[in-house]
């Protein structure tokens, strides 16, 4: 038998724990991702669906890879 979870972590809970980690503002990675501070706020919430190019900009400040992002957005939703 497989484990199949059927939840999700929603990509807002792991970005906050990256910027944590990684002693971020949230101002500052605003700016680093190209949105306004609302914008961030809403994704950090789930309210803002991580786009291809919103995924790319995750992959470079947070790490992983744009589909990683991708995927958990989809997920969550």
């Amino acid at each position: 038998m497989t484990f199949e979870p059927d939840w999700a972590i929603p990509p807002g809970d792991t970005i906050a724990r990256l910027m944590s980690v990684r002693e971020l503002a949230a101002d500052e990675l605003a700016i680093e991702l190209g949105l306004q501070s609302e914008e961030l706020e809403d994704l950090l919430s789930g309210k803002y669906r991580i786009s291809e190019a919103t995924a790319k900009r995750l992959s470079q400040c947070l790490g992983s890879t744009p589909d990683f992002w991708i995927r958990r957005d989809q997920s969550y939703v």
